[in-house]
């Protein structure tokens, strides 16, 4: 369903045409959709997305078929993360919002990807309190966090090498 890239590519996940956007976006309408900036990142989005797809949508699983994550930069906002998981995982989803302090508000996702792509979509924004002198620091730790949880991951399944891509991108 959603492409996979290698860890070695750098990439994080698939960009995508509008076109390709709403073809994804239409055949999944009853799944979850789930928007955030990524360049900068919302503060919480990275260990939010980590914690969803490790602990929830585990890769290598049949389960992890039931997630997806694609990028696109047609947007307003410039290049935002969209995660497609199935409505029966609202549940984990809010609880998951709520344990990475990021709140949810329902919006189009014309607002979040421009142009001609129709649909609604929940788009993931901070609720932490911090200062711009601190975001990087803030930032730092997320990444931390998220390198923990891949790093349990790799040694659960005896990985050796595997890239932790959100991380390298904003070291």
């Amino acid at each position: 369903m959603f492409k996979r890239n290698d860890a070695n590519t750098g990439e994080i996940a698939s960009k995508i045409s509008r076109e390709s956007l709403q073809k994804i976006i239409d055949e999944h309408s009853d799944w979850l959709k789930l928007a955030f900036p990524i360049n900068p990142p919302e503060l919480g989005s990275i260990l939010f997305v980590t914690k969803l797809e490790y602990l929830h949508f585990e890769p290598d699983t049949e389960k992890n078929a039931e997630f997806g994550m694609v990028v696109s930069d047609n947007g307003v906002v410039g290049a935002t993360a969209l995660v497609f998981v199935p409505s029966g995982a609202k549940d984990i989803v809010d609880k998951l919002a709520e344990e990475c302090h990021l709140k949810q508000t329902l919006t189009s996702l014309e607002t979040q990807c421009g142009g001609e792509v129709k649909g609604t979509v929940i788009c993931l924004e901070t609720c932490q309190a911090y200062e711009d002198k601190d975001y990087v620091g803030l930032l730092r730790k997320e990444l931390d966090a998220a390198s923990e949880i891949h790093a349990a991951f790799d040694a659960k399944h005896s990985k050796v090498g595997t890239v932790n891509l959100l991380n390298n991108l904003y070291k």
